[in-house]
């Protein structure tokens, strides 16, 4: 039988470490991707103060009855507190969703606590985007969803004053 040798290669070709900072220095050989990638990677350089942030207004069941200012643009964020092992959760009233439409616009819910031990106290969010100047009456109804000839068992208003944007 015949000895048989086998020659493996020298190993992986090794590439030069690429980075953002070696693509701008030595640029890559086409014109147009070479600007491509300095305005790409110079806009993830733009100073968090120049990106628009937005002011997040937090209440809670502590301001019911209460009044807040907003402007266009901000969040306004309702944490208010439920036991939705009852049945019972926060909904906006119909009269006061239609009402606020034109101020507000309604851009997320969430529950916690929902699901987990009968009984476990948990809370339920809403955000809300000022849209418009005006002045709005929001009104939120604890109640069980599948009894609408009763009332609510606890309300939850809260007067919102929209002003216009501010000036960054």
């Amino acid at each position: 039988m015949a000895e048989r040798r086998v020659t493996l290669a020298a190993g992986p070709k090794k590439h030069p470490r690429v980075s953002p900072f070696s693509l701008i220095r030595d640029g890559l050989n086409c014109g147009r991707v070479k600007v491509a990638c300095v305005f790409a990677i110079g806009a993830l350089w733009i100073p968090p103060a120049y990106a628009q942030q937005s002011r997040i207004v937090q209440v809670d069941d502590s301001f019911n009855g209460r009044q807040i200012q907003l402007h266009v643009g901000e969040t306004l964020a309702i944490t208010l507190s439920e036991n939705a092992s009852t049945g019972f959760q926060w909904i906006p009233a119909p009269e006061s969703a239609r009402k606020s439409e034109k101020v507000l616009h309604e851009k997320q819910t969430s529950a916690e606590g929902a699901g987990g031990t009968p009984g476990k106290p948990g809370a339920r969010h809403f955000y809300f985007e000022a849209i418009e100047p005006g002045t709005v009456e929001m009104e939120l109804h604890y109640r069980r969803p599948w009894e609408t000839g009763k009332p609510p068992a606890r309300k939850f208003k809260l007067r919102i004053h929209v002003r216009p944007a501010l000036e960054r």
